[in-house]
């Protein structure tokens, strides 16, 4: 459901490449130009041969990164059959063009008899078109049989992300800041749990050209996923992933005057955003270190581009925490103005995150990086993106007394039916919700009892009838906020959300 990677032009040529193949066996301009149509069959359609080995290791390899042996696999496979039924079909063409007596003959004989010879036979322009046609039009019966078998509803735990949602809570974001800054999408820890690569390419679609990851490999892996505009690691990066980061185009993070030598050292041209440390105490210079700022910038070795800090308490209403963010705002803007005051250019200025998007809007950045608003949590008049939901694996009965799960920590207090969700911690549910969290069954609450397990949860739906097996629950979602459910475990959204692991399918709904 997912929306296609960027092919570079390579998916559009294939039609036209066919085609040449075609020409170079019907000789199209052989009655009109001997010479061009050797220049057409005898060099521009030899073409086709190597464009159709490229196109196979573009489509496929990518895949193959990420899948092994599930993604290749299948294709070799599809692409053998697709072979075999191509010879299959060209057979009887070439047996005709060999002069064989009998029933391929007679058709010979009959296309001299009928005046077809011209459109059958002879190697001219309507007989590139006969072939052309026919050619299409068994294609298309092929893709018919050999397009690959939708993948079968989820069965055990999902996460549906919607992306209409998405779309709203990019136009919601936008409508806050000021018409000169853009967003940089924060797809860090696979998209916050949404899925890195399928939430970049459809920002990407809505006109979105930065992102934000935390480590070389998250944006190394968005690169090969054909995601083009700026990529910022904010993290601190070392010396072996410099190599990677340079071939992927990456921006790199300088974290402190030490790294700034590490990846002076390297040799080659960085790109950089230059990470200022106004309070939080976490990477960055301090913002009272101009000098060791501007050498970044006048360094020949590094491509400062940018400045950028943290609002580590923006999302506070205490008088103390907004006086703490109005601090930070003053020292990042005062240390850009240093640098320009010696005639550097800070270049792009960012320092809102998600909080900071709502608490100071109006700040004249030419960046902002939504992370968690992007995905509808923690602000009002956003759409959550993510649902999870999960199938109850089987229904216990249980008798006043009775007890159930790890430790025998739930006591039935009355008859009580207790249903097995097929969702654990190993998912990333918060084991923490054992006796705090409620799902949601045919729109009724069943409160968790127990110890979540590693792969099961209980869940008790005495009052659930409709409460079967095979029937779906939902653990975040409508009528169960992702705060909420992070409150209930003691937790915050974003860790809830990062957490939830690879065996929860992403299920993608596109807007309509």
């Amino acid at each position: 459901m997912s929306r296609s990677p960027r092919s570079g032009g390579l998916d559009w040529f294939r039609l036209p490449a066919a085609l040449l193949v075609v020409a170079n066996h019907t000789s199209p301009l052989l009655a009109f130009s001997p010479e061009a149509d050797h220049v057409l069959t005898q060099i521009l359609a030899r073409v086709a041969v190597p464009f159709f080995l490229t196109v196979s290791g573009y489509f496929l390899l990518p895949k193959a990164e990420r899948e092994g042996r599930r993604a290749v696999c299948p294709f070799l496979r599809r692409t053998l059959l697709l072979y075999l039924c191509a010879t299959l079909f060209y057979l009887p063409l070439q047996l005709y063009k060999g002069h064989r007596p009998g029933l391929l003959g007679a058709l010979r004989g009959f296309a001299r008899l009928t005046g077809l010879t011209t459109l059958l036979m002879d190697n001219d322009f309507l007989h590139f078109l006969a072939v052309a046609c026919l050619s299409l039009a068994a294609g298309a019966l092929f893709c018919r049989f050999l397009r690959p078998r939708p993948s079968p509803a989820p069965a055990r735990c999902w996460a549906e992300i919607d992306l209409s949602a998405l779309r709203h809570n990019l136009g919601a974001l936008r409508a806050r800041i000021p018409p000169e800054c853009a967003l940089m999408a924060v797809v860090k820890a696979d998209g916050y749990g949404h899925g890195a690569v399928q939430i970049a390419r459809f920002c990407a679609g809505e006109g979105v050209g930065a992102f934000a990851v935390a480590t070389v490999n998250e944006g190394a892996t968005l690169r090969r996923a054909g995601i083009k505009g700026d990529i910022l690691v904010l993290g601190r990066t070392f010396p072996p992933e410099f190599p990677e980061a340079h071939r992927r185009n990456l921006i790199l993070t300088v974290a402190d005057p030490v790294h700034a030598e590490e990846l002076a050292a390297f040799g080659k041209s960085l790109r950089l955003h230059v990470a200022v440390d106004t309070g939080m105490h976490r990477l960055g210079f301090p913002s009272s270190e101009v000098d060791a700022v501007a050498a970044v910038y006048r360094a020949p070795r590094l491509r400062a581009e940018g400045l950028f800090t943290h609002l580590c308490a923006a999302d506070s209403d205490t008088p103390s925490d907004r006086a703490f963010t109005h601090s930070q705002i003053d020292a990042f803007f005062a240390l850009a103005a240093n640098l320009k005051a010696r005639g550097i250019d800070p270049g792009v200025l960012h320092i809102q995150a998600s909080a900071g998007i709502y608490s100071c809007p109006a700040l004249p950045c030419s960046l902002v990086r939504p992370g968690l608003a992007l995905y509808g949590v923690g602000s009002s008049g956003l759409r959550p993106v993510l649902t999870l939901k999960c199938r109850v694996a089987a229904i216990h009965v249980l008798a006043p007394g009775d007890t159930a799960g790890y430790g025998r920590t739930f006591t039935a207090s009355r008859p009580t039916r207790l249903a097995v969700l097929s969702i654990g911690y190993a998912d990333g549910f918060p084991r923490a919700l054992g006796g705090r969290g409620h799902a949601l069954i045919a729109g009724k609450s069943a409160p968790i009892v127990g110890r979540v397990c590693m792969d099961q949860t209980l869940c008790d739906v005495t009052a659930i009838p409709a409460a079967v097996p095979g029937c779906e629950a939902v653990l975040i979602g409508s009528g169960l906020d992702a705060a909420a459910v992070a409150g209930a475990a003691e937790t915050i959204p974003n860790e809830l959300l990062s957490r939830l692991g690879v065996r929860v399918q992403r299920v993608y709904r596109m807007p309509s």
